[in-house]
């Protein structure tokens, strides 16, 4: 197998409809896929995609994956909780044909080890939106991001690339639909995805969807040859 230099991911959260409205296509116009984590318990309401919306995506390249039902913190609610909380997700995608349901983001990013050890006998990989709770130890069930909502910020994370390095972009709503602190405008995902384009073309970097990851890099037993950057 031949890595990668570099992994970028891009990921919004939540299933803002404005992913699916703006965010399809200026990833689009740079060949680029996405992995969107919508809130079952939303979907179709006021701001929020529609399944068909999350199809759409998905028949496009995109990853769409589990960020529960409710979105209630892991940390707050019982065991058996949790577990319906992800199987909910997982039966409800398997009848939309949705393929990622076993790839989950945690719901505000909260999780300790007892929901790891939950988590992990019915998901594959797991992300967190706080860097700082991850400390030194990274594993496949805390997987760190980095909230963007500037091309000025992202381009403070982008230059840590250095070689063998994976970096997640998280993002909810794309444009000026929702008040969230990673709200990204269209001209400033515009810069950020031509500028990842451009460093893909130069071979500085790869941008891959969460499960074109796990199939290129967790699956193969390579993670341990990279290191995240959050």
């Amino acid at each position: 197998m031949t890595l990668p230099k570099n992994i970028v991911m891009i990921h919004f959260d939540d299933g803002y409809k404005s992913v699916a409205e703006y965010g399809y296509s200026i990833l689009s116009i740079q060949n680029m896929k996405g992995t969107a984590f919508p809130i079952c318990k939303w979907t179709g309401i006021g701001e929020h995609m529609t399944m068909h919306d999350l199809q759409f995506l998905q028949n496009h390249g995109w990853s769409i994956c589990n960020h529960t039902f409710s979105h209630e913190s892991m940390t707050k609610i019982s065991f058996g909780r949790i577990r319906n909380e992800i199987a909910f997700v997982l039966t409800l995608f398997q009848s939309y044909g949705l393929t990622g349901g076993m790839f989950l983001a945690y719901p505000r990013g909260l999780y300790d080890d007892k929901v790891i050890n939950i988590v992990s006998k019915s998901c594959l990989l797991a992300r967190t939106t706080r860097g700082s709770m991850v400390g030194k130890d990274i594993g496949r069930y805390n997987v760190p991001s980095v909230g963007i909502s500037s091309y000025n910020q992202y381009c403070e994370y982008i230059e840590k690339l250095e070689g063998s390095n994976i970096i997640i972009l998280l993002f909810h709503s794309v444009g000026a639909s929702s008040k969230r602190a990673t709200n990204i405008s269209i001209s400033d995902l515009m810069k950020i995805c031509r500028d990842l384009n451009k460093r893909r073309k130069s071979n500085q970097l790869e941008v891959l969807t969460m499960e074109e990851y796990y199939e290129q890099i967790m699956k193969e037993n390579c993670d341990s040859e990279y290191t995240y950057i959050w």
